[in-house]
């Protein structure tokens, strides 16, 4: 069964590269590509492939291609040494541009506007916008948000996201889709140390974890003026020794919302602190039609590091070489991801 990963470029079909790699993950908001060719020499095809051109990226399974990522080159690179030549490319999804570029937007503040409202109001410039929302409370409206001078877009869709437990992520069509998390496909197979896992590890890092979160913001006061003195405290006793975090939110808030993100800081970065790195031959599990993919669940079986768990999928890479073709797969606790925290019983 071949993998080949496809580059389409002004309409044209480009396929022998020497190597090849895509990644996405749930906690970057644009997947990116880098291709390498070897030993070429024609200047028609050199010259026709600037940055800046629109990309698309399939990935074929045999005879089967399937869109992997529509954006834009943002590099070329060229070099000669002796006999040998190497020419390659890199960059992103089209919404590599709200990772970049800043909320400009005619609307500086926001009131009592939902989070779906207010991702297309700034992100629209640049992408087009999709709601896959089902749950009321994630779009609610937000009591106020202001944007700042040199705030990016992917800074305030990633901050509107804490206070309200959605998710944007990208499209294979280079949209941003707003959705919300526990809303995931499995993934197609399991991953079997033994059966389909060529490597396996553990890490687990507490260095992001705190023994309280103390979450400080703004309400307004009968005059109609930001009062800063609201805060909130959510405290993780799992931490044993004295590791204070304060966060500091920005805009009209009310005190749900400040015990919602401390929750969401606490759970997130509990869950985040353990993850494992799996890596398997091809792109796509065995007698499955669609590849690996992140925002996806998969159960991770291994006898010999005692782990029996169901996982979310967090960060996919696809590479290609003189080595072979392999999927290396991030997985994390669904808790890394949780939508709505719960503030533990006796913080508030």
């Amino acid at each position: 069964m071949t993998n080949r990963m496809i580059v389409s470029i002004g309409g044209v079909d480009y396929i022998n590269w020497t190597t090849v790699a895509f990644r996405e993950s749930m906690d970057y908001l644009a997947p990116s590509f880098s291709v390498t060719l070897a030993d070429i020499d024609d200047p028609t095809i050199l010259n026709r492939i600037t940055p800046q051109q629109k990309v698309r990226l399939y990935t074929t399974n045999g005879n089967s291609r399937s869109l992997a990522l529509t954006g834009y080159i943002d590099k070329r690179e060229r070099s000669r040494s002796g006999n040998n030549s190497s020419f390659s490319i890199s960059g992103r999804a089209a919404t590599g541009d709200l990772v970049d570029c800043s909320a400009t937007s005619f609307n500086r503040t926001f009131t009592q506007v939902n989070i779906s409202r207010l991702a297309t109001e700034i992100s629209s410039p640049f992408v087009r916008v999709l709601q896959d929302i089902t749950e009321l409370a994630i779009n609610s409206p937000i009591y106020e948000y202001s944007l700042q001078n040199d705030t990016t877009v992917f800074e305030v869709l990633n901050e509107i996201a804490s206070r309200k437990g959605a998710m944007f992520l990208t499209d294979a069509y280079g949209n941003l889709v707003v959705t919300q998390a526990f809303r995931w496909a499995h993934a197609g197979a399991n991953l079997v140390d033994g059966k389909n896992i060529l490597s396996l590890s553990e890490k687990w890092d507490v260095k992001k974890l705190f023994s309280e979160y103390i979450v400080k913001g703004q309400s307004k006061n009968s005059l109609g003026e930001l009062d800063s003195g609201l805060s909130a405290t959510i405290k993780d006793t799992s931490v044993p020794r004295d590791r204070p975090k304060i966060i500091t939110v920005e805009g009209n808030q009310n005190a749900l919302d400040l015990y919602t993100v401390g929750g969401w800081e606490l759970s997130t970065r509990n869950a985040r602190a353990k993850q494992y790195t799996v890596k398997v031959q091809g792109w796509y599990p065995e007698g499955s039609a669609k590849r690996w993919q992140i925002n996806t669940t998969v159960d991770l079986i291994s006898q010999t590091m005692d782990i029996r768990k169901s996982l979310v999928v967090s960060d996919v890479e696809l590479s290609q070489d003189a080595s072979g073709t392999t999927t290396t797969m991030v997985l994390r606790e669904p808790g890394a991801y949780a939508p709505a925290p719960t503030v533990p019983e006796g913080t508030i």
